[in-house]
C-alpha cells in the first residue's frame, strides 16, 4: 500500500501481470478497438501503460470478495493481449483500489471516474443500461450488507445486475421512452403485487416472500418487456 485517500480508496502498486487477471466490469463503456489502436500506436514499449492510474473495486458478494476493473480497460486490454502473445517482462502499475457494497456504488464510482470523459451517455447502450439498474439497486438493496441484486452470477431468488444489464441492452433500452424512474417504480409495483399473489409451495418461493423480492424468480426478464 502507498498511501489511503480521504474516501478509503488505496493506492497501490499491482503487478501488471496480476491486474490481467482482473476483469473488467460488466458497466464499462462499449469497447472501442480504434481507441486500443491510438493507445497502442502511441507507446514506444509496453511499460509505458504504467504512467496512468487504474481504478479496481472491490466487492463482496455471498461472502467471497470480487474484483472488477472500472477504469483503464482498454489499457488493460492491450496488456492482456501482450502478456498472452509475446514474451513480455512484468513491470508495477498504479492502481487505486476502491471498496463498494453494492452495484449501484459502483455506478456512481464509475460515473465520478468518466465524468469529465467524452463517453456518450446518450447513445452507448451500457451506459444508459447502467441509468436503469442504478435506480433498480436503489429501489431494493435497502440492505446493502444483503443485497438483493448483485454483480454475477446469482441463485434464485437474487437477481444478477449483470444479466439484468445484458436483457436491457437485447430490448433495446436505448430507445425506450419510459425513464429509469418510471422504470424502478413500475418494477417495484410487478414485485409487490407478485409476492402478494405468491404461493409458498417451493423453498425458493418461500425464500422470495421472506426477502419481498419477486423479479429474481420470473421467467427471463419478461416481467419488463
Amino acid at each position: 500500500m502507498i498511501r489511503t485517500f480521504s474516501d478509503g480508496s488505496v493506492l497501490k502498486g499491482y503487478s501488471a501481470r496480476a491486474l490481467c487477471n482482473i476483469e473488467n466490469w460488466n458497466g464499462n463503456r462499449l469497447q472501442d478497438e480504434n481507441h486500443i489502436a491510438r493507445i497502442s500506436n502511441s507507446l514506444d514499449s509496453i511499460q509505458n501503460l504504467d504512467k496512468q492510474l487504474y481504478t479496481v473495486v472491490l466487492i463482496t458478494v455471498d461472502g467471497q470478495e470480487r474484483t472488477f476493473v472500472i477504469d483503464g480497460q482498454h489499457r488493460l486490454t492491450i496488456l492482456k493481449r501482450n502478456f498472452q502473445t509475446l514474451d513480455v517482462e512484468d513491470f508495477t502499475v498504479l492502481v487505486v483500489e476502491v471498496r463498494c457494497s453494492d452495484e449501484s456504488e459502483i455506478i456512481q464510482r464509475f460515473k465520478l471516474l468518466n465524468q469529465t470523459k467524452a463517453i456518450h451517455w446518450k447513445e452507448d447502450p451500457v451506459m444508459i443500461a447502467n441509468m436503469f439498474v442504478d435506480l433498480l439497486c436503489r429501489e431494493f438493496n435497502k440492505n446493502l450488507k444483503k443485497p438483493l441484486i448483485k454483480p454475477g452470477k446469482t441463485n434464485k431468488p437474487y437477481l444478477s445486475s449483470d444479466r439484468l444489464r445484458e436483457a436491457l441492452i437485447e430490448r433495446s433500452v436505448v430507445n425506450w421512452r419510459m425513464t429509469p424512474q418510471e422504470f424502478a417504480l413500475r418494477c417495484r409495483e410487478i414485485n409487490d403485487q407478485k409476492i402478494e399473489d405468491m404461493d409458498d409451495t417451493t423453498t425458493t418461493k418461500k425464500r422470495a416472500i421472506e426477502l419481498n423480492f419477486a423479479l429474481g424468480i420470473m421467467d427471463d426478464f419478461k416481467w419488463f418487456s
